[in-house]
């Protein structure tokens, strides 16, 4: 009876049947081809092959493994067998070398002869490629693998997932294995591939992953370089949860056939020195920040003082308008003064011709007076000389009254000059004075215009005021923010000098990496199954977890051939 296999799990192991059979070939083909540069008699750790006289020869035969590992669903290894291939050019005794619990013959019903550490095979066919299994009793893989499960932020089991819905986070750590060769852990590098049903679970994220789509399934890849320590984080949204195996590749990892490594050096170097600039600029741009935040401080500390003295002078100018406002009501006073003077001129003027024009009536009186000064003093001295008392009183008198007539002609002379004077100096006075007062009647009008000016500049005094306020706090501000700059610039210096110092260590990674495989005693592969006894061609690994499947669909069977089974049959057996 034949167990029933669904059309992906076949895919699959056809695919992985496929992808070793090719490996097998080429490595058949590149023993072949190396067949004479073995030197049989020093090539201890080769297969043997026996001769018709019965002694054993050593014989320059090719050998490939595969290492098939079953792992847990934690990742902890389960079991391991070991496929080996050889070309069995001649008729005779094969003999290979491992700790084996288990061996099966994949090709065909030979028996084989088992000792504590090696294999022997009779074999009568000749150019035929041999294939046969062998379960490892022990054996250390370049990484370690942690499986973790968490459902809607629950730690669960795989074995418990089937079916299950909502929020599921996978998380697969690697690390590498101290305890495996050297020869393994310097120079494989992993794939690992974890396929999803769309069907049944939506991705949500999984960084770093290469992924691929092929009808229901998404394919997530993951790769790891050589001794590389990862953790990759799957998160999916499912419902009715089912999950094929993880299956995780091991190949050695030639990276010199797909990598310039010259180039990729150059560039290592360039972006190295690259860095090495960009961290002595964000050197001078610390330096330049700190004289800027001293600047910025030095600034702040002006406008401080600004704005301190701005409510003084808001203060003087509103007192200033304060005496404004008295000086516009005095100008009222003033406006009705002028306009009385300019009219108490104007009525001085026309009084002061008439008064001149009297003084000069009376000066011509006094001139006509004294015209008979001669008559009258001839008169009053005929007066003196008389018997009558009162005529020589009368010309006594009249002698007195000529002598102050003629002090009062000079004074009214004078009077009358400098009256003249006064009278054309208040008419020019009080012309002048009409412009004056005219000046002053427009002094209101020019006030009012003033007083709007001043209250403009007084508002403008308090909003700059005001916006000197504002920029002090945001010059204070940017101050204080930019004084931790250059600390932050230095942690960012700090931070470029150790990328600088990752960029130096993963350049000189790489040229080790590439230059691994042509160093001597590096370059030849090393035999998992017997390290020093064996030295096979190539040697690979194809590691597998269980698949998460509902009770319904692992107890689903098919017919199975009980006659005989076939080599794929055999290999399909190995991740039972």
């Amino acid at each position: 009876m034949m167990k029933k296999f669904n059309n992906k799990k076949i895919i699959l192991i056809f695919s992985v049947a496929l992808l070793c059979i090719c490996g097998f070939y080429v490595a058949g083909r590149v023993s072949a081809e190396n067949e004479a540069d073995i030197d049989p008699n020093t090539n201890k750790n080769a297969s043997e092959i026996g001769k018709s006289d019965g002694t054993v020869a050593l014989a320059p035969i090719g050998k490939d493994e595969t290492v098939y590992v079953n792992l847990n669903s934690d990742g902890t290894v389960s079991q391991m067998n070991v496929v080996n291939h050889f070309l069995s050019q001649e008729t005779g005794i094969y003999r290979d070398y491992g700790k084996y619990e288990n061996v099966i013959n994949l090709t065909n019903e030979v028996i084989p002869d088992l000792g504590e550490d090696f294999v022997e095979w009779e074999i009568n066919n000749s150019s035929e490629d041999f294939y046969y299994q062998g379960q490892l009793q022990n054996g250390e893989l370049p990484w370690n693998f942690k499986i973790d499960y968490q459902l809607e932020g629950r730690a669960v089991k795989a074995e418990d997932l089937a079916g299950a819905v909502g929020k599921l986070v996978i998380t697969l750590s690697t690390e590498e294995n101290k305890k495996a060769d050297a020869y393994f852990r310097d120079n494989y590098m992993m794939q690992i591939t974890v396929g999803l049903n769309m069907q049944t679970a939506k991705l949500l994220s999984a960084p770093g992953a290469v992924v691929m789509v092929a009808g229901h399934t998404k394919t997530l890849a993951f790769t790891c370089l050589p001794k590389a320590a990862n953790t990759f984080v799957i998160t999916a949204e499912v419902e009715d949860f089912e999950m094929e195996s993880i299956d995780i590749a091991m190949m050695k990892a030639e990276l010199s056939a797909y990598l310039d490594v010259e180039e990729m050096t150059t560039g290592f170097e360039s972006l190295s020195g690259g860095m090495e600039e960009l961290t002595d600029g964000t050197g001078q741009l610390k330096d330049g920040l700190s004289e800027l935040s001293g600047g910025l401080t030095s600034l702040a500390e002006g406008l401080n003082q600004v704005s301190n003295g701005t409510p003084q002078l808001s203060e003087g100018m509103k007192q200033y308008q304060a005496g404004l406002d008295r000086f516009a009501k005095g100008l009222t006073s003033l406006e009705t003064g002028s306009g009385q003077m300019k009219a108490g001129l104007q009525d001085f003027t026309g009084n002061g011709e008439q008064l001149l024009s009297g003084y000069q009536e009376i000066d011509a009186g006094f001139a006509s007076l004294l015209s008979m000064k001669e008559e009258i003093l001839a008169a009053a001295n005929g007066m003196i000389l008389s018997s009558d008392p009162q005529m020589v009183i009368l010309g006594q008198s009249i002698l007195a009254q000529m002598e102050g007539l003629d002090h009062l002609k000079s004074g009214l002379n004078t009077l009358n000059n400098n009256l003249e004077l006064y009278v054309k100096g208040i008419e020019q006075a009080s012309g002048q004075y009409q412009a004056l007062d005219a000046g002053i009647a427009a002094l209101p009008d020019g006030f009012t215009e003033l007083s709007k000016g001043y209250l403009g500049l007084l508002e403008g005094n308090e909003t700059i005021y005001s916006a000197v306020n504002e920029l002090s706090k945001g010059l204070t501000d940017i101050s204080t923010a930019t004084a931790d700059i250059p600390d932050q610039i230095e942690q960012l210096a700090v931070g470029q000098a150790a990328i600088k110092d990752g960029i130096d260590r993963a350049g000189n990674e790489i040229k080790e990496m590439a230059g691994a495989v042509s160093q001597p005693g590096v370059s030849q592969p090393v035999s998992f199954a017997a390290p020093g006894k064996a030295i096979p061609n190539s040697v690979q690994f194809v590691l597998r977890t269980p698949a998460i499947k509902t009770v319904s669909e692992q107890s689903e069977t098919i017919l199975k051939d009980e006659a005989k089974e076939s080599f794929w049959d055999k290999l399909i057996e190995l991740f039972r």
